[in-house]
């Protein structure tokens, strides 16, 4: 590629050139080829990143990502992407600095604004995850996540007909193993509990792993009676989400039901310290941190 300098024939036409690079000037050409070769090379990294995010490879994903936005202070997209990262790997605190990073900067999407959603519920902050929730349904509309975050949260605030018709809206825009269990969460509400429980295997059956799906169907067997059911349902919620206080303690229940002393006292003991260690953790969050 021929430059300014390169082009310039004469003395005085490079004396010329010489001058305008001495205050600053650029070739536009040179200046275009540079931003060519960096968008390329970002680009490289996002596709990098999103292969590494899709194995499962969380920590090397944002690895790169948080090299590579080191290396551009203005790079919304590698912020939005290291975000989306910090957000799947439970990294609250870190999400939350790149969303603000990217509100500063004028970004908005309806994800960011749902990332902020879900990290205000996660805090119980129902006010703050309901205008994050609707706000991204301004940016983006049909949008099925943001319907079922705000189901959630009506559902959390005893609002249960609006939340019956968040869960309503998303199902019809997308099948939502998501929106069937909030569906089923909330014909639990209203003792309904064979649509409950219809609606919570409907939901098992486009995705196993859905905790909340397994749980929430063995509080419905339990009140069917349907105990071998509930167990299975509550042992699954339990392998698939190991920290949970609530399957143990119903487990406890039904061994003691099926006489099991010992295996009751087990589930119970285990329980107790699953909710120790949650205190301890809220404890030492709470703390301030030793200054020597």
């Amino acid at each position: 590629m021929t430059s300014a300098w390169q082009a310039a024939g004469s003395l005085e036409e490079q004396a010329a050139v010489r001058h305008l690079v001495e205050l600053g000037y650029e070739d536009p050409l040179e200046v275009a080829a540079r931003e060519t070769i960096r968008r390329r090379a970002q680009e490289s990294q996002l596709s990098r990143a999103a292969e590494l995010a899709g194995a499962g490879q969380i920590q090397a994903a944002i690895d790169l990502l948080e090299s590579a936005v080191a290396g551009d202070e203005r790079w919304t997209a590698g912020r939005h992407w290291l975000a989306r990262a910090y957000f799947r790997a439970g990294h609250d605190k870190r999400a939350a600095e790149c969303l603000h990073w990217l509100e500063v900067h004028g970004v908005e999407h309806a994800e960011l604004a749902l990332m902020r959603a879900s990290m205000a519920l996660k805090r119980r902050e129902l006010d703050q995850a309901l205008d994050w929730a609707g706000y991204a349904k301004c940016l983006q509309d049909p949008l099925p996540e943001a319907d079922i975050l705000l189901g959630e949260i009506y559902f959390r605030r005893g609002q249960i007909a609006e939340a019956e018709a968040a869960f309503n809206r998303a199902a019809t825009q997308a099948e939502s193993a998501l929106a069937l269990t909030g569906l089923g969460s909330v014909a639990l509400r209203r003792g309904e509990l064979e649509t409950a429980a219809d609606r919570f295997l409907s939901a098992l059956e486009l995705d196993m792993n859905l905790w909340t799906a397994h749980y929430r169907l063995g509080l419905a067997l339990v009140r069917l009676n349907r105990t071998e059911g509930a167990r299975i349902a509550f042992s699954t919620a339990l392998r698939l989400q190991p920290q949970l206080a609530g399957p143990l303690r119903f487990l406890s229940r039904l061994r003691a039901l099926a006489g099991d002393a010992m295996g009751a006292a087990e589930f119970k003991t285990r329980a107790f310290e699953v909710i120790h260690r949650r205190r301890e953790a809220r404890r030492m969050l709470a703390e301030p941190p030793d200054r020597y």
